[in-house]
């Protein structure tokens, strides 16, 4: 059958009808398309700045939680040399009775709930001090542990520092006894005098050198203060003590892990010196300082241009 113009135009303008809804309809997909895609690059954008800026406290977390560290190794480095060096007074004080020393007070140490550092580094000073007197070896271990348990108890009891009492006793020993008064102890010469006599410590009541004196006070000490001895002992369940019984532990957990970190820091400050040691040495000669002073000068000039 022959196919007319008419119907031919007709056939035509449908099909190009279609054509152009089909284009519409592929662009509207294509707008859809991409403005989906748009939305999923925006989150994933999104999250990337997220996860970025959560690397970036990460880091710094990282940051403060290794300085943090660092400051707190050299702080117990500092603190494990510090012991060591009061370790060395101590057995200089105590000679043959360090380890009976180190162990009475360590024990004591323990039933108070004191630091053992604090307390041997107290009997260290002081067996120095009563070593002076002329005493034998085993009077000043006696004395140097005796007088620091009798420190604690009296500080626990007077709400004052252990090395406080400590210093009382010490001036007392030396022949200041006035500084004992603010513990309660009363000590005249008369009295010194008279219990050195009594003890068979002097032969008269006029003999008595520094020796006997330190005995006679530290006897003196004991007998006015009876009551109050073991005292930190009795009450180890106060808040105050229980406070003190946990930075003790504190204390001591610290300065033993810094005694571990004391030869490492020595080797990493040896290590500087190498480096800095030749830098100095290069410096301190007389042309080099010149060269030094001339380059500083220079720089200055040219920041001071730049910041103009």
């Amino acid at each position: 059958m022959a196919l007319s113009f008419e119907a031919l135009t007709g056939a035509l303008t449908i099909g190009t009808d279609g054509w152009n809804r089909g284009l519409r309809d592929a662009g509207t997909s294509l707008d859809q398309f991409r403005n989906r895609a748009n939305t999923a690059f925006a989150g994933v954008s999104r999250a990337s700045m997220s996860v970025a800026a959560g690397i970036k406290h990460l880091g710094t977390v990282a940051v403060a939680f290794g300085t943090a560290a660092l400051g707190a190794s050299k702080i117990m480095s500092e603190m494990g040399s510090a012991a060591n060096e009061a370790a060395g007074r101590f057995d200089h004080g105590l000679r043959k009775q360090a380890d009976a020393a180190r162990q009475a007070i360590d024990q004591f140490a323990d039933k108070v709930g004191r630091s053992r550092f604090q307390l041997r580094g107290m009997v260290g000073d002081l067996s120095n001090t009563l070593k002076t007197m002329g005493l034998s070896e085993e009077a000043v271990k006696t004395m140097s542990v005796g007088l620091t348990k009798l420190s604690v108890d009296l500080g626990n009891f007077y709400d004052k520092s252990e090395e406080e009492v400590q210093g009382a006793f010490k001036m007392a020993i030396l022949g200041r006894v006035v500084a004992l008064r603010q513990f309660g102890i009363q000590l005249t010469e008369e009295q010194i005098k008279e219990e050195a006599y009594r003890s068979g410590l002097a032969k008269s009541a006029e003999e008595i050198d520094k020796t006997v004196r330190a005995q006679v006070i530290y006897s003196l000490i004991l007998k006015k203060t009876t009551e109050l001895q073991g005292d930190a002992e009795r009450n180890t369940q106060t808040l105050a003590n229980t406070q003190k019984k946990l930075w003790a532990a504190v204390r001591d957990t610290a300065t033993t892990l810094g005694q571990v970190l004391v030869p490492m820091y020595q080797r990493a400050y040896a290590a500087a010196v190498q480096v800095v040691q030749p830098i100095a040495d290069w410096v301190k000669q007389s042309e080099n300082q010149a060269k030094v002073q001339n380059f500083l000068n220079r720089a200055f000039e040219i920041t001071t241009k730049v910041l103009k």
